[in-house]
């Protein structure tokens, strides 16, 4: 089941399945901007990462010495979300929500009571994507929440003609995951040069070593950019103090990921509690987080 949002400028479609966007048309430009999920390189759009983000170490975790197994980047993505239908839940013609409750099969690889509510939200040329996070149990609940759009290359554009711009100067410290288990070498720290003006140029090797992970330094903006450094998407994340860059060596298109979290150290078989980026949110409580996807 789809929805589409639309108005002068963008149309949008979003899947029940795990809430996610499946597309993002331009209309000024006439052009697709989300991936198409093109299984010869990679089979998703835009997966919503929740409770976890990207890799647990040998796909396990721990709570309160109860293991548990996890896949990739937890099971929202893959879940069934339910959209809001009635005027009385604030569904008008520019927004679409959809809502995942903990269910018996959740239970069985994650053990909280949660309410998750997904908000697109269409302005001009914009998307808003929010989430809030609603802790309906009775202890307190231990998640991480992410985004991990794919933005398609514009016709005839190799990744290698593009740019990235981070509006900081000088160098970015990042790390990179263990191709094993596919989780964070921590102690690995690498710096990503920029130019005086705070781009970098997506050089054919710059994939080689994986996804780029960005550690609490809040990237309020990233773009990627055309060959003359003019921008093709933007994602706004201001609080996310987190952000993955990512795309498979060859393939055409680019994931602006910001987190709230991010996946284990590699050799980390502590309880999640002690998971470093982990977020605590008490019985009863709720959170929201928004991101906002500005295509130019």
């Amino acid at each position: 089941m789809k929805k589409v949002l639309e108005n002068e400028r963008l149309l949008l479609e979003i899947e029940a399945r795990g809430s996610q966007l499946v597309r993002v048309f331009d209309k000024k430009n006439q052009r697709e901007v989300l991936w198409n999920a093109d299984p010869a390189f990679w089979p998703k759009h835009s997966p919503l990462l929740f409770p976890m983000i990207g890799a647990s170490y040998k796909k396990k975790y721990r709570v309160n010495g109860v293991e548990y197994d996890m896949p990739n980047h937890g099971f929202a993505w893959t879940s069934e979300f339910e959209f809001l239908e009635k005027e009385t839940e604030k569904c008008f013609g520019d927004e679409v929500f959809a809502v995942l409750c903990s269910s018996a099969e959740t239970k069985e690889k994650y053990p909280y009571d949660f309410k998750l509510t997904v908000t697109h939200k269409l302005l001009g040329n914009r998307i808003r994507v929010s989430w809030k996070v609603e802790n309906t149990g009775v202890s307190d609940m231990l998640y991480s929440i992410g985004a991990h759009p794919a933005f398609r290359m514009p016709e005839g554009k190799k990744t290698s003609d593009m740019y990235l711009a981070f509006f900081e100067k000088g160098e970015l410290p990042f790390y990179r995951i263990d191709g094993s288990s596919g989780c964070a070498l921590c102690d690995d720290v690498k710096l990503l040069s920029l130019d005086e003006e705070g781009y970098v140029k997506i050089t054919e090797d710059f994939w080689n070593e994986d996804v780029y992970i960005f550690d609490h330094q809040e990237l309020t903006s990233v773009s990627l950019c055309h060959n003359d450094k003019t921008p093709y998407v933007t994602i706004h994340s201001k609080g996310f103090p987190y952000f993955g860059i990512w795309t498979k060596p060859g393939a055409p298109f680019v994931c602006l990921e910001p987190w709230q979290g991010r996946c284990d150290r590699h050799g980390y078989q502590g309880e999640l509690k002690d998971k470093e980026g982990i977020r605590v949110l008490a019985a009863g409580v709720s959170e929201e987080f928004c991101y906002e996807i500005e295509v130019v």
